[in-house]
């Protein structure tokens, strides 16, 4: 029951005052002296005011209490069990300032593409307000370098209800290029039909020109090494060879793949 009441108040016709005095010692109207509690409560209830607030139980059961008086005289009082809402209620909170304050780029859109949210790390990187981008298309981030094979199979994955993830080439407000690794994900009704599409994307421009580098680096060192005279070889940390030169497969006659 929502209130364990001992069994001498199970009955009509008793004073409110003994069950409020009772909830008062208790602590179900918080911290005080139970007393005062209790006087303050009978006097409110005393003056048959409409009234809504919200009670927390010593057990942690979260109450919402509605009072209005009657017609004909008298006072009618219903209790609801809202501890499942104000659980869920909370996890929203947290759900949201995850989202408002996370390091991802988050952008919600319709079925149709039209963006209806974006939190700050999306007008942090892309230079675009909430304002300039709701009721847009991503297509406001298109540059043009990713290939349109790349925007087919997201629709088709999306559409079909399944997660794309891959990297999307943009462009900023500014007009400066950046690279954007994305997870878009459809969110379903009960009945399991797409209501919206989500995005989220996490900009990796400097990650995609360290490896460009490092890419580029490897090709300088591979074009010196297969032109140069001297052969060589790379050696790992744990004495396996990593590189033959081509002069040194002459040389020697071996494969890297035997060595």
């Amino acid at each position: 029951p929502l209130f364990p009441y001992p069994p001498r108040f199970r009955s009509l016709g008793g004073p409110v005052e003994k069950f409020i005095r009772h909830d008062a010692e208790r602590g179900e109207y918080g911290p005080g002296d139970g007393e005062e509690l209790g006087r303050y409560r009978t006097a409110l209830a005393r003056a048959f005011e409409p009234h809504c607030f919200e009670r927390v139980c010593g057990d942690g059961t979260v109450l919402g209490i509605w009072g209005a008086p009657l017609p004909g005289g008298g006072f009618v009082t219903t209790y609801t069990d809202i501890t499942e809402r104000k659980r869920a209620e909370q996890d929203l909170r947290r759900l949201s300032s995850a989202v408002e304050h996370g390091p991802a780029s988050i952008i919600v859109t319709d079925t149709d593409g039209v963006i209806q949210y974006v939190n700050p790390k999306f007008t942090e990187t892309t230079g675009y307000s909430s304002e300039e981008a709701i009721g847009k298309t991503p297509r406001l981030l298109k540059s043009g370098l990713t290939p349109c094979e790349v925007y087919e199979d997201l629709g088709r994955t999306v559409l079909a209800g399944r997660q794309w993830r891959g990297e999307l080439r943009n462009r900023k407000k500014d007009g400066t290029l950046y690279w954007g690794d994305a997870s878009i994900s459809p969110i379903l009704d009960g009945g399991g039909r797409i209501t919206h599409l989500v995005a989220v994307k996490e900009e990796i421009t400097e990650r995609k020109r360290a490896e460009e580098a490092l890419a580029e680096s490897e090709k300088r060192f591979r074009d010196f090494a297969e032109s140069a005279p001297d052969w060589f070889w790379i050696m790992t940390a744990d004495l396996r060879f990593s590189y033959l030169s081509e002069r040194a497969h002459e040389v020697t006659g071996v494969e890297l793949e035997k060595v």
